[in-house]
């Protein structure tokens, strides 16, 4: 293990700010679909039939024709992923996981269609345009990253209907119990013997190469950071939570302290470790929550309009 240098942490972190917006890019895209769609449905529970009748028939049509389109193309999608993950079945609950979940919301999405058809073509839009956002903008790795985009939009699918069937107690207990879980099983249980095995299958990686310190001419050495589907699950998770009982700002204030949490994280066991734990940053997202109440109860104390 190297020596504590704060110098040299924020060059190693500057060195690779393309590659951690990569990362960024990647571990965001599900929290965004899931806090969009939740926020879509948390409003149409408080919608009526009968005020959604109201819309003009002009309005249904092109809401129609926009839903079709991004049904089609969701099962295009997931068509795409069930191929993908059949050659990769050495994680066989990952793939089950995932296929079930992707199946039964895009049933759930078309059994609701008749009364919700507005709802169902913005969540397919959201997930049908994110990935060719993705997909768009890593073009050099189109099927490497398709891949990751269908594993990204079925993180989102799993959680989504993990909230809509699951109680929020049992899901809070999970997000504040699963970070020292996961310090443990980094450092001394079983993911520290998976993570020495050459097994990668839908993990982000940064390849680490030679930094050099300018006054003390020293090189650091070279390894790659990897970071699995749990960490998108538990990070989604917690958004989503925030977006059932948050607004906006409470759900900007989770996701501002969990790219903070993630950052310290990889600043911290990134250049030291072969491994690091990237659960603990929901805490981060926690304490941002914490913040944005205290903000708050300072604005009404004070007789201020509260963010």
């Amino acid at each position: 293990m190297s020596q504590w240098n704060f110098k040299e942490d924020f060059a190693y972190l500057w060195l690779h700010h393309t590659q951690l917006l990569r990362i960024f890019l990647q571990v965001t895209h599900g929290m965004v679909v899931v806090a969009f769609a939740i926020k879509y449905i948390v409003f149409h529970q408080n919608v009526t039939y009968h005020e959604e009748l109201k819309m003009e028939d002009v309005n249904w049509y092109i809401v129609g024709g926009m839903g079709s389109v991004a049904i089609v193309a969701m099962a295009v999608i997931c068509w795409k992923f069930l191929k993908i993950i059949t050659e990769y079945m050495s994680r066989i609950p990952i793939a089950v996981a995932n296929i079930f979940t992707s199946t039964f919301f895009l049933i759930w999405l078309l059994r609701r269609c008749h009364r919700y058809l507005d709802m169902a073509s913005f969540m397919a839009s959201i997930f049908t345009i994110n990935a060719i956002l993705i997909v768009a903008l890593f073009s050099k790795k189109i099927p490497e990253i398709l891949k990751k985009a269908s594993l990204s939009i079925s993180i989102a699918l799993f959680v989504i209907t993990l909230l809509k069937t699951v109680p929020a107690l049992p899901l809070w207990i999970l997000i504040l119990l699963a970070p020292v879980f996961d310090f443990w099983s980094v450092f001394r249980g079983p993911t520290k013997n998976f993570l020495s095995q050459d097994s990668t299958f839908n993990e982000i990686k940064i390849d680490v190469g030679h930094i050099q310190s300018r006054p003390a001419c020293h090189i650091l050495e070279k390894h790659e950071i990897n970071l699995g589907d749990g960490d998108q699950f538990c990070y989604c998770l917690l958004v989503g939570l925030t977006s059932m009982t948050y607004n906006w700002m409470g759900v900007l204030a989770c996701f501002v302290g969990l790219i903070v949490g993630f950052c310290a994280m990889f600043l911290i066991f990134g250049r030291r470790f072969d491994r690091f734990p990237a659960f603990p940053a929901v805490y981060f997202g926690l304490i941002g929550l914490m913040l944005h109440d205290a903000l708050n109860y300072v604005c009404e104390a004070n007789k201020m309009v509260p963010i």
